[in-house]
């Protein structure tokens, strides 16, 4: 996170790196709670046909079941004991769709908290770099006025959540593709370039 142009540019020190490390985590977590609570949900729905299914057939025996025959008895058992387990089954899923459901919204608060927490490093320390390189502090100079609109345009990109999760996701793809020396890896700074273009 600290080697990235964004944040070099920026002038990022470790406080924003560990909260910007701790959103992209947080992020990963909440992306895996919402996977398991959508995967839970299918699971509880496929358990309610199930469950509806034993249920009909049951029904289809109980009406044809007047005659009461052996055979029919011993039917309505078996339609009987496999309504019972779908029907536990489906309580069974439905508690865990429910856990997840729960962890999926602890994990949305984390994400929100750190978030706010990585966006809130983000200003602060604009806040400080700006008095140093401000052009109404140091005059006309024009290197500092590059190193201020540099530091401007880079912490008004960090301010944006999406932007900022996206960003380093990818600029650490990118570095861990150049690290393994595939042919078809970008260098950092044109994926940085393609991203700010966005």
């Amino acid at each position: 996170i600290l080697a990235s142009p964004l944040v070099v540019a920026f002038g990022g020190d470790a406080p924003l790196a560990r909260a910007a490390f701790a959103e992209l985590l947080a992020e990963e977590k909440y992306e895996m709670a919402r996977r398991k609570a959508e995967g839970c949900e299918q699971l509880v729905e496929r358990c309610r046909a199930l469950t509806r299914k034993a249920f009909y057939e049951k029904r289809r025996l109980e009406v044809s079941g007047r005659k009461a025959s052996q055979q029919n008895k011993s039917a309505m058992a078996a339609a009987d004991a496999v309504l019972r387990a779908a029907e536990a089954d489906e309580r069974r899923r439905e508690k865990a769709r429910e856990a997840a459901v729960a962890w999926e919204q602890v994990a949305r608060t984390t994400r929100a908290e750190k978030t706010l927490a990585a966006t809130s490093a983000v200003r602060s320390q604009y806040r400080r770099r700006s008095m140093l390189w401000h052009p109404d502090r140091v005059g006309p100079d024009p290197a500092m006025a590059a190193r201020y609109e540099a530091l401007r345009s880079s912490a008004e990109a960090l301010t944006h959540a999406r932007f900022r999760v996206e960003y380093f996701e990818t600029t650490a793809q990118a570095a861990a593709a150049l690290a393994r020396g595939h042919p078809g890896a970008l260098a950092m700074d044109d994926v940085h370039e393609r991203l700010m273009d966005k």
